[in-house]
Parts: structure tokens; C-alpha cells; sequence
């Protein structure tokens, strides 16, 4: 049986002849720069265009980039089981009542006086409290101790 792929396993390919000649000036370039480390600069690029490609098999999760200057504490957050739910409770809110969102927006990037301005803040915290008050809103409490 052959040997199968999994995450630290090295494997190595060709590049096709009909490689555009900017992609090898990249590459050339990355490789001079990167010198030892140009594989593991190379690898995320692999990995990402191949994801791009493969069709979405499960209609209940939908991937989305999370943006690459995170600290380690934020991406530690984002892997919480709890932080996920309240991000798929927010999308869901999102998804229902995407004009109400969008209305709230638009009420906080108005300019105002500085009084008016801290009313709209008020009546979006009593929009967020609303929010987390819905029946609908997961509980996270972690009842399983």
C-alpha cells in the first residue's frame, strides 16, 4: 500500500512546462529570500489553492479566512468550542435579518454631535442585549461537568 498523505509529510512535484514565467520568477525569488524556510512559505500557498478548488461536501460548515496578523491569544480565542458558537449565532442573525444589520450600521457611520453619538451607542448595546436575549441564542454554558 502506498504511503499516505497527512500533515509533516514531505512530498515533491514538478512544476508543469507550461508554468507561466512569472510564477517561476516568484518562486525563484521566494526561494532565494526564503532559503531553507521556502518550502514552509510554499506549503500554505499549496494547501489554500488546492481547498479553493475541492467542492464544499458538507452544506453545514462554510469556511472562512481569519486574517493572518492574529496573535497567538486571538487565534487561541477563535478555536474555542464557546467562540465558535457565538460566531455561528451571530452569521445566523446575520443571515435572517440581514436589513436590520445593515440599518444599524448605517445609523453608526452617520455624523452627529457628540451627545447624539453616545445615544447610538446606547441603542446599539440595547440592539446587542436584544440579541443575546433571543430564544434562539445558544446556550454556552458548559453543563456537561
Amino acid at each position: 500500500m502506498a504511503d499516505l498523505l497527512e500533515p509533516g509529510k514531505t512530498i515533491s512535484f514538478r512544476l508543469p512546462n507550461h508554468t507561466p514565467s512569472h510564477v517561476i520568477t516568484y518562486l525563484n525569488k521566494l526561494k532565494k529570500t526564503e532559503g531553507r524556510k521556502f518550502s514552509s512559505k510554499i506549503a500554505p500557498l499549496f494547501v489554500d489553492a488546492i481547498d479553493d478548488r475541492i467542492p464544499q461536501t458538507d452544506p453545514d460548515y462554510y469556511s472562512l479566512p481569519i486574517p493572518e496578523n492574529l496573535s497567538n491569544e486571538e487565534r487561541q480565542w477563535l478555536e474555542n468550542k464557546h467562540t465558535k458558537a457565538l460566531i455561528s449565532q451571530i452569521v445566523l442573525k446575520l443571515a435572517t435579518d440581514p436589513a436590520k444589520a445593515f440599518e444599524l450600521l448605517a445609523q453608526n457611520n452617520e455624523p452627529q454631535e457628540e451627545q447624539q453619538q453616545s445615544e447610538k451607542l446606547f441603542q446599539a448595546n440595547d440592539v446587542a442585549a436584544s440579541f443575546m436575549d433571543q430564544a434562539f441564542f445558544a446556550d454556552l454554558d458548559d453543563d456537561d461537568d
